[in-house]
């Protein structure tokens, strides 16, 4: 819930960096954050200001990162820094 509620506000918040790190909200948690639960395609994905995301330990397989992946090749954000360690594999 909480992540659907910020795939909302990013994109107008001009917000640069996220630390969401020991949230264990896992894939779902990422889908709704990059709103790709059926609101928009990959392509079609707002653009957030963010140049730094912080995902330790957030339970992420390797389907959140492929999701994460297809959205930052679709310019979702311009990414500096991304962390992404101890997350399930």
């Amino acid at each position: 819930r909480g992540t659907s509620m910020l795939a909302g506000w990013l994109p107008t918040s001009g917000l640069t960096a996220l630390e969401l790190s020991d949230n264990y909200f896992g894939d779902q948690g990422i889908a709704s954050l990059l709103a790709t639960d059926g609101r928009y395609q990959s392509a079609d994905l707002p653009y957030t200001q963010l140049v730094s995301l912080g995902l330790n330990s957030c339970c992420l397989t390797d389907t959140a990162l492929r999701m994460l992946t297809d959205a930052l090749a679709c310019n979702w954000a311009s990414l500096a820094s991304l962390r992404i360690l101890r997350n399930n594999r």
